[in-house]
């Protein structure tokens, strides 16, 4: 049998499995309440593993291993990271985000940073906010399909603009239909079919490496060869390399992609369940991403093209496991357009809505196709780059958004004139060091806006009269003092 026969095998099981979890989830969505946020019901199992594979999703894992081939051990920093990323996110983010979320009863991200601006100047933070995200978030879908679209090009020898069009359909439906339901059962769905699929990788390549003891072997040579912890790097360029490195996992509670589900869970008690699923899920992910990228660069010596884990699943694995690897790789690509879609529509019906107005459920399914749409025509006829477009749209979320959250959540109110510099100066700071040359671990755009833009939010507090003075007419110091 053909690998295109059995990928339509594979395709013809993932619809299956969509259309159960779609009939099952229409039934749960008689409101806009329940379509954008799940009714405030989801479980653990569901909250914690399926934002972990926003977190870690197919894209992530094929740049993970590429760069342990291409980096050897220094792509631990890249690792730690994204685990150091998702540890803030749970146990500081997570918790807090839900709890203010109910306080403000808002229904995402925009609504919960706008939430204390004040009524005059509420507007012109939400919808500040929803166009960083409107524009951000589809030019990362955009890229998403079209990194899913080139591999099912490359692996089955589907035509393209076919791919893309049949890739975002089937998104769109469930997504229109299930709501934030659907994305977030399938979301964990795959989480687990990619824990044993690369799980499975990962032991062929190590058995064909020599066992555990030749792995390790290998990699004590690859750090006599020059590719250590450091690389050949070393003092400020280390440092900046490190970095840049984490600037990005730290910017991931900046994501609302990663953050929305967060405000679903439906009982706080079970948050610390929820991130023990998402850590331990990293973790693994983790791991056998940068160990099947050392095993390629033993026993690849050179790399057809950037994508080690299909690379290295069809030269070692069995004909099907091989297309098991790539499709579940497509589909981890693909599902992760779901949510993206849903909060572009998010963004357009509920953040930019008068305060007394009510969504529109009706509005969103509406305007959903013209957001797919636009996606579609903008993945086949603009040149977009993955790694660069990618990580650009990625960086442009997290200093307009992940420097305003963690203030935020700590406790201060930030006036509605800093929110808006904040967001401006990290969206701005991003575009300038984005088309400069890239510094060591691209240290200039990956940290540099998050800094520019934390400081605006630690310096913009709201001033506060001095309860504790007896003419409370008088200005004291603490009134000028930032809070």
């Amino acid at each position: 049998m053909s690998r295109s026969s059995i990928g339509l095998l594979f395709v013809c099981g993932y619809l299956l499995v969509t259309f159960a979890v779609t009939l099952w989830s229409a039934r749960r969505n008689p409101g806009a309440y329940e379509f954008f946020l799940a009714g405030r019901r989801l479980g653990p199992a569901t909250v914690g593993l399926s934002s972990a594979s926003s977190v870690v999703s197919g894209a992530v894992l094929i740049g993970l291993s590429s760069t342990a081939y291409y980096w050897g051990l220094a792509a631990v920093w890249t690792g730690l990271a994204l685990l150091l990323g998702t540890l803030v996110n749970w146990f500081y983010v997570a918790p807090r985000l839900r709890a203010l979320s109910l306080v403000h009863d808002s229904w995402s991200l925009t609504q919960v940073l706008a939430a204390d601006a004040g009524e005059r100047t509420q507007r012109r933070v939400a919808w500040t906010a929803a166009f960083i995200v409107i524009v951000a978030l589809s030019l990362f879908a955009s890229v998403q399909l079209k990194i899913a679209g080139s591999m099912m090009e490359h692996a089955f020898h589907w035509h393209i603009s076919t791919a893309l069009i049949c890739a975002l359909t089937i998104v769109f439906v469930y997504t229109v239909i299930g709501g934030l339901f659907a994305i977030s059962v399938l979301g964990a769905i795959h989480a687990l079919a990619m824990l044993c699929i690369v799980f499975a990788l990962m032991v062929f390549a190590v058995d064909a490496v020599g066992g555990p003891s030749a792995l390790m072997a290998a990699l004590a040579e690859m750090r006599t060869n020059g590719d250590g912890w450091l690389g050949t790097r070393s003092g400020v360029v280390a440092l900046a390399f490190v970095l840049g490195t984490f600037g990005p996992g730290l910017g991931g509670c900046g994501q609302p992609y990663i953050t929305h589900r967060f405000m679903a869970l439906q009982d706080a008690t079970l948050m610390l369940r929820a991130g023990g699923f998402a850590i331990a899920w990293t973790l693994c992910m983790v791991l056998f991403a940068l160990v099947v990228g050392w095993c390629a660069k033993v026993l690849i010596g050179e790399l057809g093209g950037f994508d080690v884990l299909t690379e290295l699943a069809s030269r070692r694995m069995p004909t099907v496991l091989a297309v098991a690897v790539t499709f579940s790789l497509i589909a981890s690509i693909v599902s992760s357009l779901d949510i993206l879609l849903l909060l572009i529509v998010v963004a357009v019906s509920n953040d930019t809505r008068r305060p007394s107005a009510s969504p529109s459920l009706e509005f969103a399914r509406v305007f959903m196709p013209f957001v797919a749409v636009a996606i579609v025509l903008v993945a086949l006829y603009i040149p977009l780059s993955a790694t660069e477009y990618g990580a650009f749209a990625f960086n442009a979320l997290s200093a307009a958004f992940a420097p305003l959250l963690l203030v935020r959540l700590g406790g201060k109110r930030i006036r509605a004139g800093s929110m808006l510099g904040a967001m401006w100066a990290g969206l701005f700071l991003t575009v300038i060091f984005h088309a400069m040359p890239d510094a060591p671990g691209d240290f200039l755009e990956n940290v540099l806006p998050l800094v520019a833009a934390l400081g605006i939010a630690l310096t913009g507090g709201e001033r506060r009269h001095n309860p504790d003075r007896a003419n409370r007419a008088a200005t004291t110091v603490h009134d000028r003092m930032p809070i």
